[in-house]
């Protein structure tokens, strides 16, 4: 169950934490590393339960709403498990869960991705102090999600090792090229 009325108000959250991050000296070193990544960091967040669909520019600090075709980064995942994510409530195990579950979904070259988790690093801490300042308590209240428990999926997990990823060029071309 979410903690948002509708996605108005979640947009209004996630705006209001990235227009305090952009104003602070961290958000001035985020935008400087995304514009020196040439194209700029653009990332496309699509949140469910509600519904929205966000585009961050993290140069800029500007949240616009709808797909944005350009965004370097792709991130989808339900707004709870945002929200669980930025107040720290998840450790690495509940991450991976996310991942395992088919909760969390990320898209974007290696580098860019890696800017993104950098930039995102420093926007955490913003999120909980956005709250508390427009009076948003309500939301912290809400309960943390379990950890630390043993959970079973009747499918194989995915193949990691041996598997080329997509930025990988194919065995042939390595081989000729040594």
């Amino acid at each position: 169950m979410s903690p948002w009325s509708d996605a108005d108000e979640l947009q209004e959250d996630v705006a209001a934490f990235v227009a305090r991050f952009a104003a602070t000296p961290e958000g001035v070193a985020a935008a400087a590393m995304a514009a020196a990544l040439g194209e700029g960091l653009g990332i496309e967040l699509t949140l469910s339960d509600p519904d929205v669909v966000l585009g961050l520019d993290v140069a800029s600090g500007v949240i616009t709403r709808g797909a944005w075709e350009d965004a370097a980064v792709r991130v989808a995942l339900p707004a709870g498990d945002m929200h669980d994510l930025l107040l720290d409530r998840l450790g690495p195990v509940e991450i991976s869960r996310l991942v395992e579950d088919g909760r969390l979904h990320l898209k974007g070259s290696p580098p860019v991705l890696c800017a993104a988790v950098a930039a995102v690093a420093r926007l955490q801490p913003h999120y909980e102090a956005s709250l508390r300042e427009r009076g948003r308590e309500h939301l912290l209240d809400t309960p943390a999600p379990a950890t630390r428990e043993i959970w079973e999926s009747a499918e194989r997990p995915p193949a990691m090792v041996g598997v080329r990823r997509p930025w990988q060029a194919p065995k042939r071309a390595i081989a000729r090229e040594a």
